[in-house]
């Protein structure tokens, strides 16, 4: 027979893992956990009791879960004290509960809509150079030999507006170097 390994010491029997867990994969996992049925199910009762199952009214799923994967991370680097106490009240603030990150996410989608504005989708676009006294040319849309429409491109016309934030080029990938084989070894 075999000997028992030793029992690891309390403060390493804790998972080490460095993703952070959604609180229903901790909760349910709990061996006192509820069964989950999806008709009771206390994580998905948006779905059920809001109206577009929460979809205008509750941040954006994966933004929540940033902001508590962040959270979390930051709050573990600050070497937690052991004192919560506050006058005669345990407070922890140093934590995220579920109504925070609903409200912080509400507060960065709302951020973004107004820095954003109306046309916030088109942010990452060229912006057009349109000038009151330019007309459309009457050959804009010429007919093809098999009756389709071809639009000119605007970029044929006249070159693109840079927008500034960017060096032209920047963005493009250096080329990769070929693997060069030696002649004398084949």
């Amino acid at each position: 027979m075999a000997p028992r390994p030793a029992r690891p010491s309390r403060s390493n029997r804790h998972s080490v893992r460095s993703t952070t867990l959604a609180p229903e994969e901790v909760l349910f996992r709990r061996k006192s956990a509820p069964e989950r049925f999806a008709e009771f199910d206390v994580y998905m009762a948006h779905e059920r009791n809001l109206p577009d199952g929460g979809r205008e009214s509750l941040p954006d799923s994966d933004l929540v879960k940033a902001v508590h994967s962040y959270a979390s991370h930051f709050y573990f680097d600050q070497k937690r004290s052991a004192d919560f106490q506050v006058g005669t009240r345990n407070i922890d603030e140093r934590s995220m509960d579920e109504t925070a990150l609903l409200a912080f996410g509400i507060l960065l989608e709302e951020a973004g809509r107004e820095i954003l504005g109306t046309k916030g989708d088109m942010v990452f676009t060229e912006g057009l150079d349109i000038s009151s006294d330019a007309e459309p040319a009457p050959e804009a849309h010429p007919m093809a030999a098999n009756g389709l429409v071809h639009s000119v491109s605007d970029s044929s016309v006249r070159p693109p507006v840079s927008v500034g934030f960017t060096d032209l080029g920047s963005w493009k990938r250096p080329q990769k170097r070929r693997k060069m084989t030696d002649l004398e070894d084949a």
